[in-house]
């Protein structure tokens, strides 16, 4: 017959060594979360750990938190508590007792008793015959790892200036990538078929991949060095065809005939492009067979001279051929000084009025450019003098007089030229 008041005698005992055993963990999951600390400290001295202050608190916490789990998952027994109670000066009687616990025999009986009647004194006396004890050692330890914790953590540490420093250089790629994001939707709304906004597209299509996969500020700058030059010869490419076709336009403006037409394309202005075709028409009605012949050679020359860059360049070259030939041969094949037919002119005039209307776009796209160019340009330039107060060596680009400065400024080599007349048809 089980004996329900031996375990009510021991349960008292078993429940404080399983608290004391709590106490116990705590202090050595403690030792152990600190140590641990003390090593990421350690750690985040050595080399720029982002956030080893907190990581230290996480391995404290955790070592902790595990300790005190476990201790309250093992729960003292009972047997071991009889023991430790046994150790107490009650001679192996709860031991004893609780191992015949099940025998019903006199002896057992009786040894049952003597072992109830001592473990009673035994709970009186709980307090003191099992107190609390803070072994000195752990305390020691505990002590001396907090305080050389303390000293990781509160002490300056030269890597947090680096971290700082990755961190802005972390940030500073996410907001630009961001921003080629957005520049590149802009460039996407533009005219799919100008070689500038295939280029950008490219450009900025391959900054995105590049900022992605750098590690550092450095890296970062190298691709958007790599994104401005790509930059720079697209403005310089299209700036020299707008100038081929503005040299064009002077090559006309010096024939004394098409000087009115030289003009309205040096200005983009197609009222006065329909008015300089009209005043043409009247002349050639005006002038000698001589006159019509030197004229046809002069458009020749600037059909052939022309800047074919585009559909709209080509289609100018045809009208000033087909014009020529009317000059020579005269409308319906009747000869020369039989005038020019208004049909070539109105095509002429059409050809040249894309022309212009073809440049003018050109010209915006280019202004795009150079505004897409400067917004990646200046924010590299801060950090580039960020970087250069480290001491770290950078690409003359970077430099004070180099690209990254004209562009950001808006005065580098793909800058527009200079074109105040702006297209009224």
């Amino acid at each position: 017959m089980k004996t329900p008041d031996l375990n009510d005698v021991i349960r008292p005992v078993r429940n404080r060594l399983w608290k004391q055993n709590i106490v116990r963990m705590a202090l050595i999951g403690l030792l152990i979360g600190l140590c641990a600390a003390c090593l990421w400290g350690v750690a985040g001295w050595l080399a720029p750990v982002a956030g080893y202050r907190w990581g230290s608190l996480f391995w404290i916490g955790m070592a902790v938190t595990g300790s005190v789990t476990y201790a309250l998952w093992r729960r003292t027994e009972l047997k071991e508590a009889a023991q430790v109670m046994d150790q107490g000066g009650l001679e192996e009687r709860m031991t004893t007792a609780l191992a015949f616990e099940q025998q019903d025999s006199p002896i057992a009986a009786m040894q049952r008793e003597d072992a109830l009647r001592y473990g009673e004194e035994y709970i009186k006396q709980l307090r003191s015959k099992l107190p609390y004890r803070w072994e000195i050692r752990w305390l020691i330890a505990n002590g001396t790892a907090l305080v050389v914790l303390a000293a990781l953590l509160l002490l300056p540490n030269p890597m947090d200036e680096v971290v700082e420093a990755r961190s802005k250089e972390k940030a500073w790629t996410e907001a630009r990538l961001e921003e080629a994001r957005q520049q590149l939707e802009e460039w996407k709304k533009a005219d799919p078929s100008s070689e500038i906004t295939r280029g950008m597209e490219q450009t900025l299509e391959r900054l995105e991949t590049g900022l992605k996969e750098t590690a550092n500020g450095i890296e970062a700058l190298e691709k958007l060095e790599q994104a401005l030059k790509e930059t720079q010869k697209l403005a310089q490419t299209e700036q020299k065809k707008l100038e081929e076709a503005a040299d064009w336009a002077e090559r006309m403006e010096k024939q004394e005939a098409l000087r009115q037409l030289g003009e309205a394309l040096r200005n983009q202005d197609s009222q006065e492009l329909e008015e300089a075709v009209r005043q043409l028409h009247e002349q050639v009605k005006q002038m000698s067979e001589a006159e019509r012949k030197q004229l046809a050679e002069q458009l020749e020359a600037l059909a052939e001279s022309a800047p074919a860059h585009s559909a709209e360049a080509e289609q100018a070259q045809e009208a000033l051929r087909q014009l020529a030939s009317q000059l020579q041969s005269g409308p319906n094949g009747e000869g020369a000084g039989a005038g020019l037919d208004e049909e070539q002119l109105a095509q002429l005039q059409e050809a040249l009025a894309k022309l212009m209307q073809q440049q003018l776009q050109a010209q915006q796209l280019l202004a795009q450019l150079q505004q897409s160019a400067s917004q990646l340009a200046q924010p590299g330039l801060a950090l580039a003098q960020q970087l250069a107060a480290q001491g770290i060596a950078l690409p003359t680009t970077w430099g004070a007089n180099g690209l990254a400065s004209s562009l950001a400024s808006g005065n580098g080599q793909g800058a527009l030229p200079g074109s105040s007349g702006a297209g009224q048809g």
